[in-house]
């Protein structure tokens, strides 16, 4: 199997490695298992996931391969690291793309972390109740 592009992403702590293989069967294959079997909302990482190729009509013309590996993060953090990787491997193929990635892709990256507990506070900010006497 020759790899023919290779591409990674983040999103908060989850890493998506993706290798594209041409003259393939159009599998997607995530972490040697198929999409059904790795995450539990199938319609919704299918639709996010194949949502770069879909933009550009690239989906059935081409006959390609995506090898993923990712790791770490929640469910829908990995499937948006995914789409990320993907929508980066669309724009090598046709940088004339980028404007119609980017107006529809505002909606799904999300960069929020969790903040870190602080000496002295329960939580993050949370704090013990005043008490005045």
């Amino acid at each position: 199997m020759i790899f023919s592009f290779y591409s990674t992403a983040t999103v908060k702590t989850a890493k998506a490695n993706i290798f594209f293989c041409k003259n393939s069967k159009g599998q997607i294959l995530i972490n040697g298992k198929s999409m059904k079997d790795v995450f539990s909302n199938k319609i919704f990482a299918h639709k996010v996931i194949t949502f770069p190729l879909y933009i550009l009509n690239l989906f059935n013309s081409l006959k390609f391969m995506l090898d993923v590996f990712v790791k770490g993060g929640g469910e829908i953090a990995q499937i948006t690291a995914i789409s990320k990787a993907i929508s980066k491997f669309v724009y090598f193929l046709c940088p004339q793309a980028k404007s119609k990635l980017l107006s529809n892709f505002k909606y799904f990256f999300n960069i929020k972390f969790k903040e870190r507990k602080k000496s002295g506070l329960k939580k993050a900010r949370k704090n013990t109740q005043y008490s005045k006497r």
